[in-house]
């Protein structure tokens, strides 16, 4: 199983991902991977700074691979992980599963996640929950053409809420979604 991470941190998904998956190749990506403190064989860092469309392009194009396994836990800036998913997507394997982490964070942290960005509306978002629930209207919705040319690879869309509250809002939404 091939795992790709953005947002490592210190590397303890990494470490926990290498001890539940033993057999598994682990790739953690993140602006500064310097920080990590967990290491194993089956875990490498890469470094790629994804409010950059040039950096994912470069680190597709560098992985090249199949991945089982797409995580973004990196910024949580709604821009950066349309950036993120749009660059990505297509190193997941048929019936991979792509996950993004906390979709409406930005809306605690306005000041930090989005300082140019209407803080009510996440384009990604708003894409997947249309996808989810089946909406006839995503064509008319949805004008960036990029994000439209994936729709037909997507088999399903999963949104689920923990219950990690910032500011008094509840920010742990999660998307699955899996390939076709």
């Amino acid at each position: 199983m091939e795992i790709l991470e953005f947002g490592i941190h210190f590397g303890a998904s990494q470490a926990a991902f290498s001890k539940y998956f033993s057999d598994s190749e682990i790739i953690g990506v993140d602006k500064n991977p310097y920080f990590k403190k967990f290491f194993s064989k089956n875990i490498r860092s890469l470094y790629c700074d994804v409010s950059n469309k040039h950096s994912l392009h470069l680190l597709r194009e560098y992985l090249k691979g199949d991945m089982d396994i797409i995580i973004d836990d990196a910024s949580h800036i709604p821009d950066h992980q349309l950036k993120t998913f749009l660059q990505t997507f297509s190193i997941l394997k048929s019936k991979g599963i792509y996950v993004i982490e906390e979709l409406d964070i930005f809306q605690s942290f306005p000041e930090s996640y989005n300082k140019n960005f209407d803080n009510t509306e996440s384009e990604i978002r708003n894409f997947l929950y249309l996808i989810k629930d089946k909406s006839p209207d995503i064509e008319r919705t949805i004008k960036n053409k990029e994000i439209l040319n994936l729709v037909e690879n997507i088999e399903w869309v999963k949104i689920l809420r923990g219950s990690y509250v910032v500011n008094n809002k509840n920010v742990s939404e999660i998307a699955f979604i899996k390939k076709k």
